[in-house]
């Protein structure tokens, strides 16, 4: 039997599904809190936490209609994509290429390789300018985003606030700009894939 809470989640969920905006709001009121403090204990990064709880609730907004109540609670729906868009950015850390200093194909700008030879450390420097030339060819404004997301290491949130511009268009211009050098690197032999 489900408890008080859980219907008054499954009301707020169903008046979402019909686009209630306002259920929406009462929704994150009641979850955003603790949600946040979950991402905090995965992420360890405030404005990477706000920035998963922000994707969560578009999430819901898109697929409250989608959602089986008998299968599972709301909160537990909302906390199991909560902790997967962050294992997510933690995986995406990971893969990234640092391309701060590049330019001078220093030591500390390339990852130690695992067997320390020669040839290793000259592949991982030619990666390293394939991809620094993939984003020289980006429209300004990308090339401008993806510049501060890996030399700066700043968030959606720290982008936008730094270029003075919405939430929503640093989250496109990075998107599209991700596409481009994702586009432009898949026809390249020299980029293993992982």
């Amino acid at each position: 039997m489900p408890r008080p809470n859980d219907l008054e989640d499954q009301a707020l969920l169903q008046r979402i599904a019909e686009g209630d905006s306002k259920a929406l709001r009462e929704l994150h009121i009641k979850t955003a809190r603790p949600l946040h403090s979950m991402a905090m204990k995965i992420l360890s990064n405030s404005s990477e936490a706000e920035e998963v709880i922000q994707d969560i609730f578009v999430l819901v907004w898109k697929n409250a209609h989608k959602f089986n109540f008998e299968k599972a609670k709301v909160f537990t729906w909302m906390a199991v994509m909560m902790k997967n868009r962050c294992i997510d950015r933690i995986r995406a850390k990971k893969r990234r290429i640092p391309l701060y200093e590049v330019d001078d194909y220093t030591e500390a700008s390339i990852t130690e390789p695992d067997s320390k030879n020669a040839v290793d450390l000259l592949k991982q420097k030619e990666k390293a300018g394939i991809v620094l030339d993939a984003v020289k060819q980006l429209p300004d404004p990308q090339r401008e985003v993806i510049e501060l997301v890996f030399y700066k290491e700043m968030t959606h949130v720290q982008v936008a606030e730094h270029l003075n511009i919405s939430i929503g268009t640093a989250k496109s211009r990075i998107r599209y700009a991700y596409q481009r050098l994702r586009d432009a690197l898949s026809g390249n032999s020299n980029i293993e894939r992982d």
